[in-house]
């Protein structure tokens, strides 16, 4: 039945996600210990608004980010990546009036984090042990050093997770390949369409 091949499929899915975290994490454990580091802390981005305006321009997520989580619209969330221990995502779910909440986190890739919900970034510097030697990767250097981070995009880390990156997981290229199946689809639609003079 369709149910019972849909619950197969998010069964797939979830362990395909389980192999590609475990493989993330073996690989910035390797990484970190090479390069003398005892964590990193992979920031999202943050919201910045036009210059003389209160709009603010669209938000699109740190993709060293997106390569473990699911969080495309999270501006001010982050992973700590720390050798021997589950990652930490600090979830940023602020309660403010103008803007929709995050929301809960939910689905299968949930399990594979400590999560801790922030109503303000700052509140990730309590949870950060100072005296650790941090890598910071992600485009708000201010941010980083108020948190007392000195290593800010180091380029040889980078570098390194730029090359990890070329090489993509099963989960990933299952995603590749549902992607490319859903635009086929809309591609076709496009053409029938426009056949038919729309």
């Amino acid at each position: 039945t369709l149910d019972s091949n849909r619950s197969n499929s998010n069964r797939a899915i979830a362990e395909l996600y389980r192999q590609h975290v475990t493989e993330l994490q073996g690989r910035c454990e390797a990484l970190l210990d090479r390069q003398g580091y005892e964590g990193m802390l992979i920031h999202a981005g943050s919201i910045s608004n036009y210059f003389l305006d209160d709009n603010h321009r669209p938000f699109k997520s740190n993709p060293h980010l997106l390569a473990w989580v699911p969080l495309t619209q999270h501006p001010s969330s982050c992973l700590l990546i720390r050798p021997g221990c589950k990652p930490r995502l600090f979830y940023f779910n602020p309660t403010d009036f103008w803007y929709k909440p995050a929301g809960v986190p939910e689905g299968f890739w949930t399990e594979h984090f400590e999560i801790t919900e922030i109503a303000k970034p700052d509140e990730v510097l309590s949870a950060l042990d100072t005296g650790k030697n941090l890598a910071f990767i992600g485009e708000d250097q201010a941010l980083a050093g108020r948190w007392g981070i000195r290593d800010i995009n180091p380029e040889p880390l980078l570098a390194a997770l730029h090359w990890q990156r070329a090489v993509k997981s099963d989960y990933e290229l299952h995603c590749l390949r549902r992607a490319n199946e859903h635009a086929v689809c809309g591609h076709l639609a496009a053409a029938k369409a426009f056949r038919a003079g729309a």
